[in-house]
This record gives C-alpha cells, sequence and structure tokens, in this order.
C-alpha cells in the first residue's frame, strides 16, 4: 500500500476517534502520539505527562526515524476557552491570574487531534467539544478547523526525518 493524502486524513481521523473514546470510556483523553509510516504501520506512544522536554522530544525524534515515520498525529483533551471571559480578556491576563479550568463552570473543552505530513505539506486539525452532564459526557461531532501554524505542529514536524 502507498501512502496516500487520503490515507493520511484517514489515519488523523481515526487517531482522533480513539481520543473520543478515552474520554467515553476513560473520562479524559489523554495525550497519545501516532508516528505513521510510509507503509500505513502506525506506533501508538501514550505521553501521559503531556508533550515532553527536549530530552524525551529527542528520544522521541530517535524512534519516529527508527521506525521511518513521514507524518505524525497527536490527540488530547484540551480547554479551549470559556464564554464568560473573552479572548482579548485572556490575552492580557498574565499567566498566574488565568483561571483553571475548575473556576469556570462555563469552560469549553474538546478532544483536540493535530497530524502533520510534511512531505505532503499536510496538515489536519480536528476538534471534538465534549459537554459535561449528569449523566456524563457528549462529545460534539468533530469539526475539521483550518490548518495553521502552531506549537503542535511544530513540535510534530520536529519528531520527523526531512522529507526527502
Amino acid at each position: 500500500m502507498t501512502f496516500t493524502l487520503a490515507r493520511f486524513t484517514a489515519a488523523t481521523e481515526t487517531t482522533h476517534r480513539f481520543g473520543e473514546q478515552m474520554h467515553l470510556q476513560l473520562g479524559f483523553a489523554f495525550p497519545v502520539l501516532i508516528l505513521l509510516s510510509p507503509d500505513i504501520q502506525a506506533e501508538a506512544i501514550p505521553l501521559l505527562g503531556g508533550k515532553p522536554g527536549p530530552a524525551g522530544t529527542a528520544a522521541l525524534r530517535r524512534r519516529a526515524i527508527r521506525v521511518g515515520a513521514v507524518a505524525a498525529a497527536f490527540t488530547c483533551e484540551s480547554w479551549v476557552g470559556h464564554p464568560s471571559v473573552s479572548a482579548q480578556v485572556m490575552d492580557r491576563m498574565a499567566p498566574q491570574d488565568l483561571p483553571l479550568p475548575a473556576d469556570m463552570p462555563d469552560r469549553l473543552e474538546a478532544v483536540a487531534t493535530t497530524g502533520v505530513w510534511p512531505g505532503a505539506h499536510a496538515t489536519v486539525h480536528l476538534l471534538s467539544i465534549i459537554d459535561r452532564g449528569e449523566g456524563g459526557s457528549r462529545i460534539r461531532p468533530p469539526q475539521q478547523i483550518p490548518a495553521r501554524d502552531y506549537g503542535t505542529n511544530q513540535w510534530l514536524e520536529s519528531l520527523l526525518p526531512v522529507p526527502r
């Protein structure tokens, strides 16, 4: 099998569904990195502490090289905002003054997934809002959001060998 844009997108969507199911089954979607090789093999790496520091990133880069990864996807649960505090206000707040998610009953949480394939200049971002309630969580259908250049993309791309 050949690694194609359709297969890359499907792998990223599958990674996202995995994150959604983790949340529904465990109550939280812990971070998972998926390394994808050209023969459509995937290696899943749980990152229980989130994105690692420089030493951990270097170890992941060596692992990506060892498996011949050409693309990567990362899924996790994240706090995407809250209606009672606007983005403009959040941007002006000092880090120590930012509210904790537990202090914001109107917070918006989501399962968020980013997939990158630098060799094809492809990026996929998926977001599924989580609605928490008395009977448990409900996850809204995933939405593909426009590709943008931000920290997760850069981190994922830094793990992969330079495309040839």
